[in-house]
């Protein structure tokens, strides 16, 4: 069960979290992202 929990968190949850935490940044001029 653990290395299918491993493979679960590396594959699923740390991509929504970094989604999350790229929602609460601005957005720049032609589409990039402004770190303020």
């Amino acid at each position: 069960m653990a290395p299918a929990l491993a493979w679960l968190t590396a594959l699923m949850v740390v991509p929504c979290a970094l989604v999350l935490a790229l929602a609460f940044f601005r957005r720049g001029i032609y589409g990039g992202i402004e770190y303020t």
